[in-house]
């Protein structure tokens, strides 16, 4: 058994024994008390509210317009769009 750690430990705390306590600054009790005692909330006025409320419901009405246009979107390619992407791809010859 290592005793010489026991005695650095029984060292340290008989020299912290004589040292002085900490005391706190006068008055930091009142003050704490009286920031505790504080309403800090913060209020958010009722025209900025209604800015929130408009640009969320603007957000979801274009995603909901963007969804239904999407899902009922045509997406294959029509008869001559198809035809003319067939022709820009049918020649494999870059560099004639």
């Amino acid at each position: 058994m290592n005793t010489d750690g026991h005695d650095e430990l029984d060292y340290a705390m008989e020299h912290l024994k004589g040292l002085r306590r900490a005391s706190p600054p006068p008055g930091l009790l009142s003050r704490i008390e009286d920031r505790i005692a504080q309403v800090d909330a913060s209020i958010i006025s009722m025209p900025q509210w209604r800015m929130i409320a408009a640009a969320a419901v603007l957000v979801l009405g274009v995603n909901v317009y963007a969804l239904v246009n999407f899902s009922s979107g045509n997406n294959a390619l029509s008869m001559g769009d198809g035809y003319a992407a067939t022709e820009l791809v049918s020649n494999y010859q870059y560099y004639e």
